[in-house]
């Protein structure tokens, strides 16, 4: 077995690229993140998912979807595909994401119940929350997200009986398999295993997702997360003979740099601050304005934005906010209201322009900060408003910025004119997929 103790989950991340360099592909790999605390990783230019993507699943995964039987998407797959659409979320003014919507199992012949949300706390996480208050330091507080009658037996039958065997549509065993959480000392503990993990897609989101969620836990029990653990059956990489040089720079770049959440203040709540708000009240309260931001309710969000106790909230729905900002912009460009009664009001306050995009940005007091940015430039590149673009790049110190303009560059026509915009290091360019320009 490799066994890997890494200080924090950024310096996890560049032991584990530093390993896959040497080989592609590692069995029982465990790594041991001494503060896990500060969860989320921003490797840029290495990009996963949208972190607005991220912190939506997220919310999902704690608002019901978390079922007795298994980790899924309060969605069915036919809605699943539209949620990771690259430069802009798709996922807004659909009806199914006003409120939690009952969870639509994968027809597999099995009964399963249905799960309505946090309301009626049917979700495993709120077992294990329950159990918790109870017993902080019982062993017994696990999440399983394996389903054997779905992810065993239905896999095999379609996989190499039915040949109707469809990635798109999830229908393959989840990669995590169990999550355990543990508040019986000072600080929690998290433990995680996995059969499987292709780098360069998930770590990102499998850092962040179980240790957030052990966040939610400790916020209602007054503690902070401190050490995680994760095992590993496969650990791997996939090199493409062209990206593996611009891998092994951003190794050398990460191993000789502090990583960008150095450049923030730490605003995630901690023990100390935990004992100051009600957590439960600060979550739901979250929750409200992330409805009202899908819904297009811009103006409703803001007044209650100003009501969070907390900045590391407070940020949090900025990204979000940013995200439906300019998803309502497409909608109203492409004059499909479809049946959203909030569109109609929404002309005037995106009839500011760039103001209510910028000034959730600059609102944005954590290490949020670039990949809301990145998002929101790839948007504004992508809409031809290159001053604009340049107004985004000013808001993030000065260390970051060519790192969030070469990350965030998918799907815009004028590359080269977008790399004009600022002077660019030459070993960010060299780890970037420009590196040839």
């Amino acid at each position: 077995m490799i066994h890997l103790e890494a200080d924090n989950g950024f310096d996890a991340y560049v032991q584990l690229l530093g390993l896959l360099l040497e080989n592609g592909s590692r069995e029982d790999v465990a790594v041991t993140i001494k503060d896990a605390h500060q969860n989320y990783v921003v490797p840029l230019p290495h990009l996963s998912d949208d972190l607005a993507w991220i912190l939506r699943e997220t919310s999902d995964l704690v608002e019901g979807s978390l079922a007795p039987g298994g980790l899924h998407l309060r969605y069915d797959s036919r809605r699943a595909r539209y949620f990771k659409a690259s430069g802009v979320i798709d996922w807004a003014f659909k009806d199914c994401t006003g409120k939690p919507h009952p969870m639509e199992v994968f027809d597999s012949g099995i009964v399963e119940p249905q799960i309505t949300g946090a309301v009626d706390a049917e979700g495993q996480l709120h077992h294990v929350l329950n159990l918790l208050q109870h017993d902080p330091g019982s062993d017994k507080a696990s999440i399983m997200l394996f389903r054997w009658k779905k992810d065993l037996v239905e896999y095999t039958k379609r996989r190499w009986h039915m040949g109707t065997y469809s990635d798109r549509e999830h229908q393959r065993v989840t990669c995590g398999l169990v999550w355990n959480y543990n508040f019986g000392s000072r600080l929690g503990k998290v433990r995680t295993f996995w059969r499987h993990n292709v780098f360069y897609q998930h770590w990102i989101t499998d850092m962040f997702r179980p240790c957030e969620l052990g966040s939610w836990l400790g916020g209602h029990l007054k503690k902070q997360v401190g050490k995680a653990e994760y095992y590993f059956i496969i650990l791997r990489q996939i090199f493409y003979r062209h990206d593996r040089a611009q891998w092994e720079a951003r190794y050398k770049f990460w191993k000789e740099h502090s990583p960008i959440t150095d450049l923030y203040p730490s605003v995630k709540p901690d023990t100390k601050t935990l004992k100051l708000f009600d957590f439960r009240e600060e979550w739901d309260l979250k929750e409200r304005i992330e409805q009202d931001l899908r819904l297009a309710a811009f103006e409703e969000a803001d007044e209650k934005i100003g009501q969070l106790q907390t900045q590391y909230f407070a940020d949090w729905v900025n990204v979000m906010k940013i995200a439906e900002l300019c998803y309502a912009e497409k909608i109203l460009e492409s004059e499909k209201e479809y049946s959203n009664p909030n569109l109609k009001t929404s002309r005037a306050y995106l009839g500011k322009k760039s103001e209510p995009h910028l000034k959730a940005l600059r609102d944005i007091v954590g290490y949020f900060q670039p990949q809301a940015a990145g998002f929101l430039l790839n948007w504004f590149l992508r809409t031809n408003r290159p001053k604009e673009a340049a107004e985004v790049l000013e808001v993030l110190p000065q260390e970051v910025r060519d790192l969030v303009l070469v990350a965030y560059l998918k799907r815009v026509k004028d590359k080269p004119g977008a790399l004009k915009l600022i002077p660019i290091r030459p070993e960010v360019l060299t780890m970037s997929e420009f590196s040839k320009e």
